[in-house]
């Protein structure tokens, strides 16, 4: 693997490390994509395809740079911002649930509280004094 300052001399002169470099390059490829794409997509198959992947090799260089799965990792990103926008916004849970891409409020909800472990109503309570 490259040193973290070659890769990013890369960055800045525009282009990409090599493609051999794949489990960590890979790994920040997809965070960096995860952060533009979070709130529209919320399948593995979408940042596999964008990042000219299989979901298996981007599943293997989750595993080895977060030693999560990339489900878990798009799932742990919605929540986080679900949480941040249910805690400093007074937006309505059916607004938040469509901005960050789900079908209706049940589902958002559902998801949420699988993540979080409460409601979101619960969780907005939790945050405000």
């Amino acid at each position: 693997a490259l040193p973290i300052f070659s890769v990013l001399i890369l960055r800045l002169a525009g282009d990409t490390p090599p493609r051999a470099m794949a489990p960590d390059s890979l790994y920040e490829r997809f965070r960096e994509r995860l952060e533009r794409d979070f709130a529209e997509a919320h399948d593995v198959d979408h940042y596999a395809r964008a990042l000219g992947y299989s979901t298996r090799s981007l599943a293997r260089a989750t595993r080895a740079a977060a030693d999560r799965t990339p489900k878990q990792i798009i799932e742990q990103r919605l929540a986080l911002e679900a949480a941040r926008l249910l805690a400093h916004s007074d937006r309505p849970v059916a607004t938040i649930a469509l901005e960050l891409g789900f079908r209706d409020a049940s589902n958002f909800s559902s998801f949420f509280s699988a993540q979080m472990k409460k409601t979101p109503t619960q969780f907005r309570a939790t945050q405000r004094p």
